[in-house]
Order: C-alpha cells, then structure tokens, then sequence
C-alpha cells in the first residue's frame, strides 16, 4: 500500500522555437501523460498564454542571460518560471500527498523511458521527503549563491517533488528570489532562480545526484 499518492504534473505552452518542433512536444507530452495513466496514476496537465505567466511582467525589461539565441528568449523563461505555479494549481486540484513535476518534454532525455515514468511515481509516493522538496540535480545541494548570467546545474530543471502542504511555500519563495533578482535589472534560467531559493533556505530540498540522462529518474526520489 503506498504512503501517499502522487500526482504528476506537467505542462506546455507553444512558443514555435527552433530548438524541437510543436509536433514533436505533442508527442512526447502525450506519451508522458499515457504513462503515468496507464500506470494508475493521477495527472494535472497545465497550458495557457505566455502572456499569463507570473515571469511574464515581471521580465519585461530586463536584462537576459546569454544563452542560446534560439532557445533561451523571454518567452522561454516565462514558461519556465511557471513550473512552480502550475504545481501549486494542482495542488488545489487533488488530494495527493506528492506532487511530482515533470517537464512536457522529458522524454527526450537521452534513455528515459515511459516505464521509467510509472516506476518513479510509485517510488515518489513511496519515498520522496514529506517535509521538504526532492530535486533533481546535477551538482548537488548549492553552497554558493548562481551566477544570473550562465545556467548552473544545481537542480536539474525537468523533475522534483513536494509535499501538497508546502507547494505555495515553494513557489512563494521562487517568486521572492526572481523579484529580488529583477531589482537589480535582470532574470535567469529558472533553475538559477530555484537554486537561488534553495541556497537562502538551505533545508527546502533534498537533492539526488543524476545526469542529464535516464539517472533523472533513476536515481529518484
């Protein structure tokens, strides 16, 4: 019998940037979705306008960090930033214990599987801390404060979990470090701006080292 049930939550909205085609995000969001159905779990997808995002007004203006011209737009940002705010909505949608984010695109990643999506669900509900976020990441837990200007693999960006009870904590203090970060002229990657929140709060996060590969899940939660 699980502990908790986890819910999966996801979320696009189309932008037509260069770097994968809308066709292919439908496909990969699709087969995201079916796996974690038809493994019996409960999924709260999310889209919109990139206009209605909490970034959105917040960027403008702003200065960007360089990055790939193609990819890493103010649009991109803004729906990025957004993760934190589509859990937080489907937090009031369910009665979940766990809520797991997974990137609409995550089966890209090399080696990940749609099998490897129902197992780590049935791990989260199991497993993933009740008092504090499970992340993702690639350098482990921050010990200095990100540098805006260049992407930092603390988290890795396209998988964590938290407890229903501290989604809106979460997110509040997102939202906090990217107003704190626009006062000074700029925005960054949202994985800076978690990172960010989790080097003030030191305890927000337990993070499992992985790669940008099927350790992602793997090595969860």
């Amino acid at each position: 019998m699980r502990a908790a049930r986890a819910c999966l939550v996801t979320g696009y909205i189309r932008l037509d940037l260069p770097n994968r085609q809308h066709a292919e995000y439908e496909r990969l969001g699709g087969e995201l979705v079916a796996a974690a159905r038809e493994g019996g779990h409960e999924v709260q997808t999310f889209g919109g306008r990139v206009d209605d995002c909490w970034h959105w007004s917040l960027s403008e203006g702003a200065t960007l960090p360089f990055g790939n011209p193609d990819k890493d737009t103010r649009e991109f940002h803004a729906v990025q930033h957004e993760k934190t705010s589509w859990v937080v909505d489907a937090s009031e949608k369910t009665d979940a214990g766990i809520m797991v984010w997974m990137d609409y695109g995550l089966l890209h990643v090399p080696g990940i599987t749609a099998d490897m999506v129902s197992q780590f669900l049935e791990r989260a509900a199991a497993y993933a801390p009740r008092d504090r976020l499970g992340m993702a990441s690639i350098w482990g837990a921050p010990f200095r404060q990100p540098d805006w200007r260049s992407v930092e693999w603390w988290c890795a960006g396209g998988v964590f979990t938290v407890p229903r009870s501290l989604a809106f904590a979460w997110h509040d203090a997102v939202v906090d470090r990217a107003i704190a970060m626009r006062s000074d002229g700029h925005v960054t990657w949202e994985v800076n701006t978690w990172a960010t929140a989790w080097a003030r709060w030191s305890n927000v996060a337990r993070p499992w080292l992985c790669d940008h590969n099927e350790t992602i899940l793997e090595a969860g939660p």
